[in-house]
């Protein structure tokens, strides 16, 4: 599995850091939020996203992009 570690300034509550971690990478990928749901891990450390609407290499190249910044 591919990894990616962010980090986040928003705290854990009343669901505010899985907010911002949606709101930060719908605005990187230039995607909609609604696009991007949080598959497991709703209240851990770790999640699984999913992430609809753009293909793996889109996301992958975004991805890559983001990083290389």
């Amino acid at each position: 599995d591919d990894i990616l570690k962010i980090k986040l300034t928003a705290p854990p509550i009343d669901n505010e850091a899985n907010k911002s971690l949606i709101t930060f990478l719908a605005k990187q990928l230039k995607i909609s939020k609604s696009n991007i749901s949080i598959s497991k891990g709703l209240t851990a450390k770790n999640k699984t996203l999913l992430i609809v609407g753009i293909t793996n290499e889109e996301l992958t190249n975004k991805l890559n992009a983001i990083i290389s910044k």
